[in-house]
């Protein structure tokens, strides 16, 4: 189940979360199968993996109406990915360590993220639907909550079931040792 899960959080690193999210579901089954108590964090993977999914399509149907868009994206995508290069060197050389390394990339995706969103803002034709951004949350908040609290008390219920077949199976012990005697 965990190098399922480590698989699928590589995987959505790469930029591929359609393999990441058939990976996460499989670890997911698994963690169900075998009663483990990972299967929240794993399901919060899974809807952010999801919402990664859906960006990626989301983006791929932006580039195919603009093809000036796609350009400028992939402009800023290889500039990240100088940025990314030149962070991994300075790493390299031990002028960062991994703490700054994780936090510097964080910033330089988090900028680059900010980027592409201003250069589709200025992109978007207001006054032709097709062009605009559709919303890209999957999951409410109130909604992640909702599913959160039901893999608890799927979990409860799982529990219960056990404890349940542990009492039936005692008392049928308890009444064939008395109904012997």
């Amino acid at each position: 189940m965990k190098s399922y899960y480590y698989l699928a959080q590589a995987l959505l690193g790469l930029k591929h979360p359609v393999e990441a999210l058939e990976t996460a579901k499989n670890a997911y089954k698994i963690c169900l199968e075998i009663r483990d108590s990972s299967s929240e964090v794993l399901s919060q993977f899974i809807l952010r993996t999801k919402q990664a999914q859906w960006q990626s399509n989301e983006t791929a149907r932006l580039r195919q109406l603009n093809e000036t868009l796609a350009h400028v994206e992939d402009l800023l995508q290889q500039q990240l990915e100088k940025e990314l290069i030149d962070l991994e060197e300075r790493y390299a050389r031990q002028e960062i360590g991994g703490i700054g390394r994780n936090e510097e990339r964080a910033a330089l995706e988090k900028e680059a993220e900010d980027r592409r969103r201003n250069v589709r803002e200025a992109f978007k034709n207001a006054q032709v639907e097709e062009t605009t951004e559709r919303v890209s949350l999957i999951v409410r908040p109130s909604t992640l909550h909702l599913l959160i609290y039901l893999g608890r008390l799927y979990r409860i219920i799982l529990s219960m079931e056990s404890h349940l077949k542990s009492c039936t199976t005692r008392l049928s012990l308890h009444l064939a040792f008395h109904t012997r005697g």
